[in-house]
């Protein structure tokens, strides 16, 4: 039965509900003249340019998505991709450049980035590309997915092939 006397009041703190859907974002080496691209959405921004104070950063803010211009680091890419990730290993990053050749779009993926945009039409896909992103997705074509794979196979064959050798191997002994 319902008793008033028994039951407490719940008081919900709708601020920190509003934040808890926000989505934290990281942009380094991107400028800020794309701010308005974000107004009006539930986004948390924040714009870095200098990659020592943008991994500080990462690692107190642990933002969702971070957006890494390849520029800052060009064929050091992979190796502070690898470093974002080790100061916040939730993170997701996308890689956003001018024109990068298959190898080191694939380069970057195969080291921790979830997608690569380029930079001509980045204004253009940049909300729906991180609400992807966020949602655990990747961001990448059809070809790239079809080069990760080759990629993929090529690692996984050998493995295979020697295990089966091996098993046959010790069959006859």
């Amino acid at each position: 039965m319902y008793d008033p006397k028994r039951l407490k009041p719940i008081y919900i703190n709708l601020l920190s509900l509003a934040n808890a859907s926000m989505i934290k974002v990281q942009l380094i080496g991107i400028t800020e003249q794309l701010k308005q691209t974000f107004d009006g959405q539930d986004m948390q921004i924040s714009f870095l340019d200098d990659e020592v104070h943008a991994l500080n950063a990462v690692e107190q803010i642990q933002p969702a998505v971070i957006l890494l211009n390849y520029q800052l680091q060009e064929s050091e890419t992979r190796s502070y991709i690898k470093a974002l990730l080790k100061m916040s290993s939730n993170s997701k990053i996308v890689v956003i450049a001018k024109g990068l050749t298959d190898n080191e779009i694939l380069a970057c993926l195969v080291a921790g980035a979830k997608g690569y945009q380029d930079m001509k039409s980045l204004d253009q896909y940049m909300i729906k590309m991180i609400k992807v992103i966020d949602a655990g997705e990747a961001w990448v074509s059809r070809r790239m997915v079809a080069k990760l794979l080759d990629e993929w196979g090529r690692k996984i064959r050998p493995i295979s092939f020697n295990r089966r050798l091996s098993l046959i191997d010790s069959q006859k002994l």
